[in-house]
């Protein structure tokens, strides 16, 4: 197994995790609706990164997972014992594919490709008659998205921006929120993912050091250039790293590669970008 999939994998985990105990707290009486929307969010990750590294089974099998979970979030259906149940099966089906990529596998091997079908058809009695074709679709989609040689490129029309600023920021007076305000006057924020990945433990936290960073999907007909300007005051403490349109999918790669812990932040942007 190469190294991105490791990643993926490790990180997937981590996500399937969040999924079980968001499914639990549900389960015993938690009816806050950010459990319900991080429960959401980790299918989200797990499709969308699964996406990234080319592997079909686990991004199709999520997508329904996905789909029930967003109708939920909407209020247009109603998270029951039985689909909690069902849910979590689908969460120990994630964990066997995962096994199976793992093991050298590709997660479409017969036994377990019948049980990715049977949970999804039980998906579709929640889901109503449109599921099948868009689960039909996303296959279509993602051939059409990335090729699946030679490092094809990314179907979007958003820039992806990477930023991380450095812990010095907030002493020299800038103020993160400003340069996302500058960004805004020269085109629209898609989708932003705010990471906290360097934030240190409480009894270790320096109130004036800045640890956040942003994963940015950003529509624009601006030149890279002029993007980057929008970070000049700040460039000699933040690393930056910014991809244009339809990016080969090799620079998104390895931009995932110099910095294993964006797989899925980039993931969940690249995700919603594409589909």
């Amino acid at each position: 197994m190469d190294e991105i999939h490791i990643v993926f994998v490790q990180e997937a985990r981590e996500q399937i995790a969040a999924l079980e105990a968001g499914l639990m707290a549900i389960e015993q009486g938690d009816r806050d609706p950010e459990t319900i929307n991080a429960i959401f969010r980790a299918a989200h990750t797990i499709k969308g990164g699964a996406g990234v590294v080319e592997l079909g089974s686990i991004e199709t099998f999520t997508h329904s997972m996905e789909n029930a979970l967003d109708r939920v979030r909407n209020g247009e259906l109603e998270l029951t014992p039985a689909l909690i149940l069902l849910l979590l099966s689908c969460c120990d089906q994630l964990s066997g594919l995962l096994d199976a990529i793992e093991g050298g596998g590709s997660g479409d091997e017969p036994a377990i490709a019948t049980r990715s079908q049977a949970l999804t058809e039980e998906l579709k009695a929640y889901l109503g008659a449109g599921v099948a074709q868009t689960t039909a679709a996303l296959a279509t989609e993602s051939a059409d998205s990335v090729e699946s040689s030679g490092g094809g490129k990314v179907a979007t029309d958003t820039w992806h921006i990477s930023v991380r600023f450095g812990p010095g920021v907030l002493r020299q007076g800038m103020d993160p929120q400003a340069f996302l305000r500058h960004l805004l006057t020269l085109g629209e924020i898609a989708h932003i993912t705010t990471l906290f990945d360097a934030m240190p433990a409480a009894a270790e936290m320096d109130p004036e050091s800045c640890y956040l960073g942003f994963e940015i999907g950003f529509r624009s007909h601006a030149e890279k250039t002029a993007i980057e300007r929008v970070f000049d005051f700040v460039k000699d403490d933040c690393e930056l790293h910014i991809l244009p349109p339809n990016s080969k999918l090799d620079d998104y790669l390895k931009l995932i590669g110099d910095c294993p812990r964006r797989t899925c932040a980039w993931a969940k942007s690249w995700s919603r970008a594409a589909h």
